[in-house]
C-alpha cells in the first residue's frame, strides 16, 4: 500500500491510528505545553450552540469531502451565542484534540450549560497532525499566506479537500505555496480534524440514552475565532471547531490501585457494570476504538462509584441503513472481549475476576499446560504436569476437566472416522480404507 493511498478519505483514521502506535516518534510531532496559547487563567471568547447539527444517513468514517465543504456561509456565527470563558486546566500534552477544562465567565444566560465543562477543540494548528514528516509541525507564518491563497483555491471551482489529493497534478491557478509546505498540508490536517469532530458528535447522538450515566453529556458545539475582526474567508482560517462536554471530576481506573484505593469486591462490581455498558454501546452500532484504563472514570467517587467511558474521538458509528443491522456490523474486533481481557489482566490491577473458563482462554500458561497448538506441547519429563514451564503448583481450572477447544481442531477428518484395531500385517503392506466405506 502506497503512502498516497493512505491519504484517501476512507483511510484517514487508519493512517492516524498507525501513527499513534509509533511511540516516541509521534512525540516529536506534538507541540509542547510551552508552544500553545491555551494556558490556565487565559480568557477566551467562543460561540456556543446548544443543539447538534445532525449528519443523517452517513458514517463520518466514510464521509465524502464535498460534505465537509458544505459550510461555507459567511454567517458562520448564525445560531451561536457568544460566551466568555476562562481556562482552568489544560490537559497536556495534546494528542489529536486540544482538551481544556473551562469556566463560563459571562454570556451563559438561560443556556442549558453548566459553569464548568470540558472544551474539546479540533485545532489543526496544535496537537498531533497525523503526518510522519517533520514539516507536519504548524508554522505560524503560514497563516497569512494561507489566507491569501484560499480565495485563489476557491476560484478553481472544486471542493477544497479534493485539491489536496490532486496536488501533484494541480493547475497553476490552484495556488503558489510549495507542496507539503503550504495549503495542501493545512487542508489535509483540517479535513482530519473535521472528520474527528463529526465522528465524536455522531457517536454521542447515537448513544443519547447513555449520556449523563455511562458516557459524558454533550452540551453542544463550539467555535473559537482564530483571527477576530478579520473578514470571513473560509472555516479553515476563520475558526476552530469544538465540542462542549460534561466534566466528570473523578479519577480514572489507571490512577487507582485495587486493594488499596478500592476494595476488590467493589472493583469487580464496577468491571461488570463496565462490561455490560460497553455491550450496550456495541449493540447500538458504535465502536469506541480507544478503550483503556485512562479513558474510564468513576462517577460519584468515592461514595457510590459508577464507571463512565470518555473520549470518543476515534469512534465509528454504524450507518442507519447498514444491511443486517448492528448484529452484522463488525469493525475490527469485539470490544467487549477486549475489555474483559484488559480488566482481567493482573498487570492492569486485576479489576475483573474472570470465570475459570475465561481464565483458561486468556491465560497463555493454561493453554500451554493443555498442549494446544498455539503454545506447543507441555514440557517436563515424566509427570506431565507442565512443571518444566513454571516452578510450583498452578491453580486447578475447570477447563482441565474437558478437552482443549484447540485440540479438537487438530485433525477434524480423522476424528470423524471410527478407529479400528491395527491390522497384524507389516506397516509397509497396510492399505488405506476408502473414505466412503
Amino acid at each position: 500500500m502506497s503512502f498516497r493511498s493512505l491519504q484517501r478519505p476512507g483511510m484517514a483514521h487508519i493512517f492516524r491510528a498507525l501513527n499513534l502506535l509509533r511511540g516516541s516518534h509521534s512525540l516529536a510531532l506534538t507541540h509542547s505545553s510551552q508552544d500553545h496559547p491555551y494556558h490556565p487563567g487565559r480568557a477566551l471568547k467562543i460561540f456556543y450552540k446548544p443543539e447538534i447539527d445532525p449528519v443523517a444517513g452517513h458514517d463520518p468514517f466514510f464521509l465524502r469531502d464535498v460534505e465537509i465543504n458544505s459550510e461555507l456561509s459567511p454567517a458562520w456565527t448564525g445560531g451561536f451565542t457568544p460566551l466568555t470563558i476562562s481556562i482552568l486546566n489544560s490537559f497536556t500534552p495534546f494528542t489529536s484534540a486540544v482538551v481544556l477544562q473551562v469556566k463560563v465567565l459571562e454570556g451563559a444566560g438561560n443556556l442549558s450549560i453548566p459553569d464548568d465543562f470540558i472544551l474539546k477543540l479540533n485545532d489543526r494548528r496544535f496537537g498531533y497532525r497525523d503526518l510522519s514528516q517533520p514539516k507536519a509541525i504548524w508554522d505560524p507564518q503560514i497563516e497569512d499566506r494561507l489566507r491569501e491563497e484560499i480565495p485563489r483555491i476557491l476560484g478553481c471551482g472544486r471542493p477544497i479537500p479534493d485539491l489536496y489529493y490532486d496536488a501533484p497534478v494541480r493547475a497553476p491557478h490552484h495556488g503558489t505555496l510549495p507542496l507539503w509546505d503550504g495549503w495542501e498540508l493545512e487542508i489535509y490536517v483540517w479535513t482530519l480534524k473535521i472528520r474527528d469532530q463529526m465522528a465524536e458528535a455522531l457517536a454521542y447522538r447515537r448513544l443519547s440514552t447513555l449520556q449523563g450515566t455511562f458516557i459524558p453529556r454533550l452540551y453542544g458545539t463550539v467555535r473559537l475565532p482564530i483571527s477576530p475582526g478579520t473578514a470571513f474567508v473560509h472555516p479553515i482560517v476563520d475558526f476552530v471547531p469544538g465540542l462542549a462536554i460534561e466534566h466528570i471530576p473523578s479519577p480514572n481506573l489507571g490512577a487507582l490501585t485495587v486493594g488499596t484505593d478500592i476494595s476488590k469486591p467493589v472493583a469487580n462490581h464496577i468491571s461488570r457494570q463496565l462490561i455490560d455498558n460497553v455491550a450496550r454501546v456495541r449493540d447500538a452500532g458504535c465502536h469506541h476504538r480507544d478503550i483503556r484504563l485512562a479513558n474510564i472514570v468513576l462517577r460519584n467517587w468515592p461514595h457510590a462509584p459508577e464507571p463512565a467511558l470518555i473520549d470518543f474521538g476515534l469512534a465509528t458509528v454504524m450507518p442507519p441503513d447498514y444491511p443486517g443491522g448492528a448484529g452484522a456490523w463488525d469493525y475490527a474486533c469485539d470490544e467487549v472481549v477486549e475489555l474483559r481481557k484488559l480488566l482481567a489482566n493482573p498487570k492492569n490491577g486485576g479489576w475483573h475476576v474472570a470465570s475459570p473458563y475465561q481464565q483458561y482462554m486468556y491465560d497463555p500458561f493454561a493453554r500451554a499446560c493443555q498442549g494446544s497448538p498455539r503454545s506447543g506441547p507441555r514440557s517436563g519429563s515424566g509427570s506431565g504436569s507442565g512443571s518444566g514451564l513454571r516452578s510450583g503448583p498452578r491453580p486447578c481450572l475447570r477447563s482441565d476437566l474437558r478437552p482443549s477447544p484447540c485440540s479438537l481442531r487438530r485433525s477434524p477428518r480423522r476424528s470423524l472416522r471410527p478407529r479400528s484395531p491395527a491390522p497384524a500385517t507389516p506397516p509397509e503392506l497396510r492399505f488405506r480404507i476408502p473414505r466412503g466405506l
